[in-house]
């Protein structure tokens, strides 16, 4: 399995920075994502009746621990 960070952004401009360091700095383009409202990338590939509950599925994928859990409605 693979190693996930996550960071959670107040300002989406700040976020798609970090996204364009992260693949300056040498991370592959495919393995740094950026998901928000305006740019929902994967969250948009859920079967879901809406928005918010496409990315809870997804921030679900992330977070799927007991413990984790509770962070998934945070962010959606």
């Amino acid at each position: 399995m693979s190693a996930v960070l996550l960071a959670v952004f107040n300002e989406y401009g700040v976020a798609d920075r970090v996204r364009t360091r992260l693949v300056g700095d040498g991370f592959p383009t495919d393995r740094v994502e950026l998901t928000a409202s305006c740019e929902p990338g994967r969250a948009a590939l859920h079967p879901a009746a809406s928005a918010r509950a496409r990315f809870a599925q997804y921030f679900l994928t992330l977070l799927n621990e007991d413990e984790e859990r509770p962070f998934v409605e945070l962010l959606v």
